[in-house]
């Protein structure tokens, strides 16, 4: 019983770490404009995101935008803070 156990949760954390985002990327070429960290966040909002989410402190203030590109099955972030890319996550 504890095996099974143990082979349960050890894959069930090896699938959750397949689907992680990779945030390691500095820049991502987006219908045809390239956007690198450090970019204002008017050069994302003009290529018109497929989805906009509000980023939030844990007192309810909005900080910044995090804008969802798909591709098919792929998923770009792009996310903003204080008006300027912060990070670029991929999936």
């Amino acid at each position: 019983m504890k095996t099974i156990l143990v082979v349960a949760l050890m894959l069930m954390f090896s699938i959750c770490s397949a689907h992680a985002l990779d945030c390691g990327s500095n820049s991502a070429r987006i219908k045809g404009k390239l956007i690198v960290r450090g970019d204002s966040t008017a050069v994302v909002r003009k290529l018109d995101a497929d989805n906009v989410v509000q980023l939030q402190n844990k007192f309810g203030a909005v900080v910044g935008y995090r804008y969802e590109f798909f591709n098919g099955r792929r998923l770009l972030q792009i996310n903003t803070r204080s008006g300027v890319v912060s990070s670029i996550c991929r999936d």
